[in-house]
Order: C-alpha cells, then sequence, then structure tokens
C-alpha cells in the first residue's frame, strides 16, 4: 500500500504545483480577490495533504504492518472533497456545493486520527 500513496501524494503534489502556477500566470488577473482566496486555499490543502500522503507511504515502506490504508482513503477523498468543492465554487459557482467542503475537512481529520493510531499500534521499537 505504501507504494499506491507515495505515487498519489506525488501525483496531488504535481497537480498543485500546476494548478499554482496557473493561478499565478492566468487566473490572478482573471478571478476576483475572493474566487482567488478560495482557489489557494483549495490548493494550499492539497499540497500538504499530498505531502501527508507521501509520509504516509514512507512510514508504510519502513514499518511494513502498519494499517495505512483508512489514513490514505481519509486523506485522498478528502482532497477530492474539499479542494474539489472549492475548485468548482470557484470556476462553475455552484454555491451549494460548499457544503461537501466540511465533510472534506472531516475527512483530513479522521486521515491524521488514523495516521496517529497506526503509529501508536507500531510494533516497532525504534519509534
Amino acid at each position: 500500500m505504501g507504494r499506491f500513496w507515495l505515487l498519489l501524494g506525488c501525483v496531488f503534489c504535481c497537480l498543485t504545483v500546476i494548478l499554482g502556477a496557473f493561478a499565478a500566470h492566468v487566473l490572478k488577473t482573471t478571478l476576483d480577490e475572493r474566487s482567488f482566496e478560495i482557489f489557494d486555499v483549495a490548493t494550499r490543502y492539497m499540497m500538504f495533504h499530498g505531502i501527508a500522503l507521501l509520509a504516509l507511504g514512507l512510514w508504510s515502506h519502513w514499518e511494513k504492518w502498519a494499517p495505512s490504508f483508512w489514513a490514505g482513503f481519509f486523506f485522498t477523498f478528502g482532497i477530492l472533497l474539499f479542494s474539489g468543492s472549492l475548485y468548482i465554487l470557484t470556476f462553475m459557482k455552484i454555491p451549494g456545493v460548499v457544503f461537501v467542503t466540511p465533510v472534506g475537512g472531516m475527512f483530513f481529520i479522521f486521515g491524521w486520527i488514523s495516521f496517529m493510531f497506526s503509529i501508536f499500534r507500531t510494533t516497532n521499537k525504534f519509534v
């Protein structure tokens, strides 16, 4: 599972860099200030949790029996729901989509709790 989380983390982090460059060169002049802030929050949280997936992947490789599935699941779907809903709000202006954003935020919280649980349950004496 660790390799999958590493790959997914790389995809999300790469996508964040691409979106950040797009924002700096194109969106800065086309979006209003509030929409640009929303886009920035979505991108920032995608990067944070892409890095979290990288850390989870490394942890899963180091601690072979670490239960990483739920943490990775929650981080991944947190990115899709939280950042995705904010991207939809930015570009499509669908106001009802903001009700999805807190669900993504809860998934982030569950991901961090699952990651902590994985660390506490380790059998490795070096941790």
